[in-house]
């Protein structure tokens, strides 16, 4: 996990990681319009309770995944992911609700 610039990684109760999952917050680098406003601001990361994370999993800034969700190997996460529900994919899809 790398949480940067003020921004928060939020992991809720009996989150299961696998190995090799990567969980960012930031771009790592700063990228600027024309005008010189930047235009890859980092964002908050949260995780739901009872998630299961499989392996290679990347989770990237802005992404919410609710409680009870399960994500494939392999997965690159950039959204929303509903809770008790399965995902895999690059980019994630939902496979399966209600789980």
């Amino acid at each position: 996990m790398i949480a940067s610039e003020a921004k928060d990684i939020i992991v809720g109760k009996d989150v299961m990681f696998s190995s090799d999952c990567w969980i960012r917050n930031s771009d790592v680098h700063m990228i600027y319009d024309e005008h010189q406003k930047r235009i890859n601001e980092s964002k908050t990361i949260f995780i739901g309770d009872h998630v299961w994370i499989g392996q290679d999993v990347s989770i990237l800034k802005g992404s919410c995944i609710g409680s009870g969700a399960v994500i494939g190997l392999g997965s690159v996460v950039a959204k929303r992911i509903k809770s008790n529900s399965t995902n895999a994919g690059n980019p994630v899809k939902k496979n399966k609700d209600n789980h």
